[in-house]
């Protein structure tokens, strides 16, 4: 039996590059884990409710990938993160903040960013 292809255009929510950004909540995991590994925090810490500065940071980038990622609400991606939307807005202006400053932060975000958008 031959198999049927189908030819979806790259932006349609189908196709296989958008089947992650199609499940917020996966999506969010992956993100949580990967800016783990390259901020040496666990993926439970990230997702706890512990405010020691490096893993609010890690945090944040995560919820600011997300964000600029998925353009799901802000309320979505709080409940995401068990946060609410003041604390997503914050944590996108405080990533935006040090990556404007910070040339480190700046490339470890666009690093995280080409290696989400390479493995999808």
């Amino acid at each position: 039996m031959e198999s049927i292809e189908f030819n979806l255009p790259e932006d349609h929510p189908l196709h296989p590059r958008n089947m992650l950004r199609t499940n917020l909540f996966a999506y969010t995991q992956e993100v949580v884990r990967r800016v783990g590994r390259q901020r040496g925090v666990s993926p439970e810490l990230i997702m706890s409710r512990l405010r020691k500065a490096d893993v609010a940071f890690a945090r944040q980038i995560a919820i600011w990938i997300v964000r600029k990622v998925q353009k799901a609400s802000l309320t979505r991606i709080g409940q995401c993160f068990g946060r609410d939307h003041g604390t997503v807005m914050h944590a996108v202006k405080v990533v935006d903040d040090q990556m404007s400053i910070d040339d480190s932060v700046r490339a470890d975000v666009n690093a995280l960013m080409v290696e989400l958008e390479r493995d999808q």
